[in-house]
């Protein structure tokens, strides 16, 4: 009589159960490994930003794309005195700039915060990618990461953490696999857009086509967004760092086509004013008339950000901004 397989002699839906287990803990090893290898890709800013450890810096420069290629920390740093950091993020509105700050503040210290506000800031529909959540899943398990995922996309923030490779597959050629290998290979061979303070600087004329595709601006007020800039003030406070709020330039022209800019620029001015802090303007000021100091309607340029760096120390250093010896490179 043939030896009887053992094996064979399981029900079948045991075998199917011990299958798709099998499949589940190959899927979920992958999934940690890959998210392991996104951590080391320090090309995207926000890995930058989240794997800073151990700094202290004086100031930090926090916003969306204005200030990311709009200011120029070592400037300011010569103005002030003191050490910087520009904490910007591409793209982004209130809520992943306060995840940002939160896990950044998680391992360093800074004295002084210099938000940019934005007119568009409150607006989703202004934004290709208003919270840009592939960013931070390969950090999903941190609680402080989920909790912030699960309270702006509800379900789909559970879906990512627990469902083996569902945030690959929703998000694609953001984190596809095959980019995760090459983030093994490549992440610290090739340099990042931005210098090494965080800034990353436009060499480029003014883009008229940009400007023509505008003829008239209205944005949104969503309040969810208004409650992510109140709770990132809150975060500040709570880590006992001083707030200034700045609105940076932009082309004239394009402001004057906003319809509703003062209702916000009023919001804001009404926030700073309950918080104790200064808000510092300088979407009227001389540059805003200048097209060479500008690479589209709302971005200034290498150019653009020198001199408006030097004119934001300038006005920071009237404000009593927390200083320390001289700061030198």
């Amino acid at each position: 009589m043939p030896p009887t397989n053992k094996h064979s002699q399981r029900p079948p839906w045991l075998r199917a159960a011990s299958f798709l287990a099998l499949v589940l803990a190959v899927l979920f090893g992958l999934s940690k490994f890959f998210d392991h290898a996104a951590r080391q890709n320090l090309r995207e800013k926000a890995h930058w930003v989240i794997s800073q450890r151990s700094e202290s810096f004086d100031f930090a420069i926090m916003g969306a794309s204005r200030p990311y290629v709009g200011v120029h920390i070592p400037t300011l740093e010569h103005k002030l005195g003191t050490k910087g950091v520009n904490l910007a993020l591409d793209g982004t509105t209130y809520p992943e700039q306060y995840l940002a700050l939160t896990l950044f503040l998680e391992h360093n210290h800074i004295k002084q915060l210099i938000l940019d506000v934005s007119v568009a800031g409150f607006d989703n529909t202004a934004f290709k990618f208003p919270f840009r959540a592939y960013q931070y899943l390969p950090w999903i398990n941190d609680p402080v990461v989920f909790h912030q995922l699960r309270d702006y996309f509800g379900w789909r923030a559970c879906a990512w953490k627990y469902v083996p490779f569902f945030k690959n597959a929703e998000f694609n050629s953001k984190i596809a696999a095959v980019q995760r290998f090459t983030f093994v290979t490549s992440a610290f061979e090739v340099a990042p857009e931005f210098d090494q303070d965080g800034t990353f600087l436009i060499d480029r004329k003014f883009d008229e086509v940009d400007l023509e595709n505008h003829p008239s601006a209205s944005f949104q007020v969503e309040t969810m967004l208004q409650k992510y800039l109140l709770r990132l003030l809150e975060l500040a406070k709570k880590n006992q760092i001083e707030v200034t709020m700045i609105m940076m330039p932009e082309y004239h022209e394009y402001i004057a086509r906003q319809s509703n800019r003062q209702e916000i620029i009023d919001f804001y001015t009404a926030v700073a004013a309950s918080n104790s802090m200064p808000f510092l303007r300088f979407d009227q000021d001389a540059i805003c008339l200048d097209k060479t100091k500008f690479y589209n309607k709302n971005h200034l340029n290498r150019s653009g950000a020198m001199v408006f760096s030097e004119s934001l120390g300038g006005r920071l250093a009237s404000q009593n901004v927390p200083r320390a010896l001289p700061y030198n490179r």
